[in-house]
C-alpha cells in the first residue's frame, strides 16, 4: 500500500467514525449535519484515485496529521471548490505541512540500520526511522523506550520503499500523539547511540509441542533485550507449532548469565495452561463485575457453542470490568473498524477495573471447557498496541440464507467502502445475512503472520498459578475501589403523561428531510462556487447507513 492509499484509508476511517456518530444522533441533529455528510463524501471521492496526489504531497498530509475535518472546515471557509483546496494544499495547510515530525539524527546504529530521524516524547517513549542500503528491506521504523539514556527498540516495521517508511513513521507518531496526548522533548545523538555500545549474546529455547521436541536451541547476538526478543520471535515466525519458551543472556562459553524477561513492558503478566475456562473466568468475573452480572452467563453459552463447533479458529479475546464483559474473536480484534476492534479499543478502555485476556479453547468434556488463558497486561497500553498493529479492513464477505432475496444462497464479497455506504441494501434488501467475514489488507503483513507472532509472544510469558492469581485479583480490586467510587446506574425518568407523547418520526422521514435540506444547500453553494465545485451526492448514499 503506497502513501496515497494510506492517506485515503485514513480519511475513510475518519469518515466511518463520523457515520458512527451520526447514527447515534437525534433526528434534528442528523438533519443539521446532512450537508457535512455530503461534502465529506465528495472529499473522499477526490482521494479515491490513488494517483491523485504526488507521493511528496500525500506524505506532507500524513506527516502533520491533516484529517477529514481539516479539509471540510477549510472548504467551508474558502470560496473555492474542494478540488482547488486539495490541489492547493501547500497554501491552505502551510502552517501544518512544515516537515516530518521529530529531528534528523546522525550516527546512531541499530542492527546495522543507521538512524536518520527520531522523536522522543515526555513519557520516555519515541519512534525512530532508520536505513540500511544492504538489507533486503532497507528501511525500518521502530518504537523505542528511553531508560536512563539507553534506548531499547522494538516493534520494527520494515519496508523496501522509502516513501512507505516515511509515511509509516509519520502515521505512528500521529497515532501515538493522539492516543496518549504526549509532547515532543529534545533528543541528543548520544541517547540514540548509548544502547548500541555492546552487543550481547542470547540463546533462545524453542519448543514444538506437536512433536514434543524440546529444546530447539538458537544462539544469536543483539544490542539489547528488546532486539533479542524481536529476533527470537522471528525465529519462531513461519514455523508451524514452534514457539519461544525462554530467552537467556549467555557468556562467551554459552553459560547462562541471567534469564531475560521477555515482556519488558509488563513483567508480571502470566499465561495459564490447560485450565477450566468457565471456572477460571467465572471467578475473575465474580471479583470484577458490579453492573450487568448476567453478561458472563451469555459468555458461557457462547463458549460452549464455539467449543463444540467445527470451526478450527477458537482463539478469542475477552475483557471484563465493573461494567460487565464482552467476548470477541481474536482475528477480528486485529482488523481495524470491525465491531470487535471497536469494542476492544473503545469500550471503557481507560476504566481502572478493565482486564483483558486472550483465550484458546483446546477441548471440552461433559461438564467443562479446557484451554489456555493469557493476560494482556495494562489494558490501555494493550489498546494502543492493537490500534498500531491491527490490519486495515479491505473487504467484507456476506453469506445469505436461501429463503429469499436476490442473493439467496450466495456468498458475495464487496469492498469495504461499498459495505459501509450501501449497507441498507446489502443487509436488508438482498436477503437474510447468516454470516459476515471480514478480510484485511495483507499488502504489508498477512493475518496468519500477525496471529503467529501474537502466539509466539504469549508462549514467551511465564506460567501462572490460577489460585494465586485470583487471590491477587481480589486484593487488586479492593485497592482500586478504595480510591474509586463506583457510579450508580441512573433510573430512567418516566414522562409526566405517557399517553400524550408526540408521534415519533420514522427514520425514512428523517432521511428524506435531511437529504432535501442537503440538496438545497448544495445547489445554493454550487451557484456561488461554479459548476465544478460539488457534484450532487453521486453515490446516493443514505444518511446514517
Amino acid at each position: 500500500m503506497n502513501v496515497q492509499e494510506r492517506f485515503y484509508e485514513k480519511l475513510l476511517a475518519e469518515y466511518n467514525g463520523f457515520l458512527d456518530k451520526l447514527r447515534d444522533m437525534q433526528p434534528q441533529e442528523i438533519i443539521d449535519r446532512a450537508y457535512e455528510k455530503v461534502i465529506k463524501e465528495e472529499i473522499l471521492s477526490c482521494f479515491e484515485n490513488s494517483n491523485y496526489l504526488s507521493d511528496e504531497k500525500a506524505l506532507l498530509f500524513y506527516a502533520q496529521n491533516v484529517d477529514l475535518d481539516d479539509l471540510y472546515n477549510n472548504y467551508m471557509k474558502m470560496d473555492v471548490s474542494i478540488m482547488e483546496i486539495v490541489e492547493g494544499c501547500n497554501d491552505y495547510f502551510a502552517e501544518k505541512l512544515n516537515a516530518l515530525p521529530g529531528q534528523e539524527i546522525e550516527g546512531g546504529n541499530v542492527q546495522g540500520y543507521n538512524i536518520t530521524r527520531a522523536i522522543l516524547f515526555d513519557n520516555d517513549r519515541g519512534f525512530a526511522l532508520a536505513h540500511n542500503p544492504n538489507a533486503a528491506s532497507p528501511y525500518v521504523t521502530w518504537q523505542f523506550t528511553n531508560e536512563s539514556g539507553s534506548l531499547d527498540y522494538y516493534w520494527g516495521k520494515y519496508y523496501s520503499d522509502e516513501s512507505n517508511a516515511l509515511a509509516n513513521f509519520a502515521e505512528r507518531v500521529a497515532d501515538y500523539t493522539a492516543t496518549y496526548s504526549v509532547k515532543e522533548v529534545p533528543m541528543s545523538v548520544p541517547e540514540v547511540q548509548a544502547s548500541q555500545e555492546n552487543y550481547r549474546t542470547y540463546s533462545a529455547d524453542l519448543c514444538n509441542p506437536e512433536e514434543q521436541q524440546y529444546p530447539l536451541l538458537e544462539v544469536f547476538s543483539a544490542a539489547n533485550d528488546a532486539d533479542a526478543v524481536r529476533q527470537a520471535n522471528e525465529l519462531c515466525d513461519g514455523k508451524d507449532g514452534v514457539y519461544l519458551l525462554e530467552l537467556h543472556e549467555v557468556d562467551d562459553n554459552y553459560n547462562v548469565i541471567r534469564d531475560v524477561n521477555l515482556r519488558t513492558h509488563d513483567p508480571d503478566i502470566r499465561r495459564f495452561m490447560d485450565v477450566d475456562i468457565i471456572g477460571f473466568l467465572g471467578q475473575i468475573a465474580d471479583k470484577t463485575i458490579v453492573h450487568h452480572p448476567k453478561d458472563f452467563k451469555i459468555d458461557t453459552d457462547e463458549f460452549w457453542k464455539i467449543a463444540v463447533s467445527d470451526n478450527r479458529d477458537k482463539n478469542l479475546m475477552w475483557h471484563v470490568s465493573q461494567w460487565g464483559t464482552h467476548l470477541m474473536a481474536e482475528r477480528e480484534v486485529f482488523i481495524r473498524d470491525t465491531a470487535d476492534f471497536n469494542t476492544w479499543c473503545n469500550y471503557y478502555s481507560t476504566e481502572p477495573t478493565m482486564l483483558g485476556y486472550v483465550i484458546e479453547i483446546t477441548g471440552y468434556t461433559n461438564d467443562s471447557i479446557v484451554g489456555n488463558v493469557y493476560e494482556t497486561g495494562d489494558y490501555a497500553a494493550h489498546v494502543g498496541y492493537v490500534r498500531e498493529t491491527a490490519l486495515v479492513l479491505d473487504s467484507v464477505s456476506l453469506s445469505y440464507n436461501d429463503d429469499w432475496g436476490i442473493n439467496a444462497g450466495k456468498t458475495i464479497t464487496v469492498p469495504r467502502y461499498e459495505y459501509d455506504n450501501d449497507r441498507h441494501r446489502l443487509m436488508s434488501e438482498s436477503g437474510n445475512v447468516s454470516a459476515i467475514t471480514y478480510h484485511p489488507s495483507e499488502s504489508l503483513k498477512t493475518m496468519d503472520e500477525l496471529l503467529r507472532l501474537e502466539q509466539a509472544h504469549r508462549m514467551a510469558m511465564p506460567v501462572g498459578d490460577t489460585r494465586e492469581y485470583i487471590t491477587m485479583l481480589d486484593e487488586k480490586m479492593a485497592k482500586i475501589r478504595e480510591n474509586y467510587e463506583v457510579p450508580e446506574t441512573k433510573k430512567p425518568v418516566k414522562p409526566a403523561n405517557p399517553t400524550q407523547q408526540p408521534k415519533k418520526q420514522s427514520f425514512d422521514e428523517i432521511l428524506k428531510e435531511a437529504q432535501a435540506k442537503a440538496d438545497a444547500i448544495n445547489a445554493k453553494n454550487a451557484l456561488n462556487k461554479g459548476p465544478q465545485s460539488i457534484s450532487k451526492n453521486k453515490n446516493n448514499i443514505e444518511i446514517g447507513e
